[in-house]
């Protein structure tokens, strides 16, 4: 995504800047980080997911416009062979636990249960086996490796849990000091996240 988006990036008090910054919970990041008007503001963005790399971006100073040339050249992605495998599981987040346990008490393993050890366990296991088909039955899925950007490491991983948590503790109390912490989480989690990304592409060059 790119463009002017009206607003002033470089004035972190604005409301509505502090609003944009909601890009790093969605694994967006904004690549412009300079001057982009003539009155010097930055007010035009090049965003793209965390996992696409971007080679390199310029910005040139206004002349024939009061807004600067931004020119972001991007890694291509080539078309990779499917990764995917194919599995057998069950969607045990789709499990009605009341009805589950509702037909449960109605089959022969409460209503009348074998007297014989054996019997009993035999029992217990097909009506089991029954129950589990019945309420999550088994289906048939892909499994496929989304590949992510050689920058984004376990301690990427962990300053996005951090930011998480503290927007979870944010959202339940909708206190101001929560959210100015949720807030400086987030501005750091971009820088981290920028410099994670210029460290591996020097190192790549």
């Amino acid at each position: 995504m790119v463009g002017d988006i009206k607003l002033h990036l470089d004035n972190s008090n604005d409301i509505l800047t502090s609003k944009f910054q909601l890009l790093n919970v969605h694994s967006l990041l904004q690549h412009v980080s300079t001057a982009t008007h003539s009155q010097g503001h930055t007010l035009d963005v090049v965003i793209t997911r965390t996992e696409q790399a971007v080679e390199s971006i310029s910005v040139d100073s206004p002349s024939f416009s009061d807004h600067s040339l931004i020119v972001a050249k991007l890694a291509v992605r080539l078309p990779h062979p499917d990764t995917g495998e194919r599995k057998v599981r069950r969607s045990w987040r789709e499990l009605d636990v009341d009805c589950f346990r509702h037909d449960l008490s109605l089959s022969d393993l409460f209503t009348d249960p074998p007297d014989n050890v054996d019997d009993l366990l035999s029992c217990y296991d097909c009506i089991l086996r029954q129950l589990v088909d019945k309420h999550v039955p088994l289906q048939s899925v892909i499994i496929r490796q989304c590949p992510q950007s050689p920058w984004y490491d376990g301690e990427c991983r962990e300053m996005k849990r951090i930011t998480r948590r503290l927007e979870r503790v944010y959202r339940k109390t909708h206190a101001e000091s929560h959210y100015k912490t949720w807030k400086a989480q987030l501005n750091n989690q971009r820088s981290f996240y920028q410099m994670k990304y210029r460290t591996t592409s020097t190192g790549r060059q």
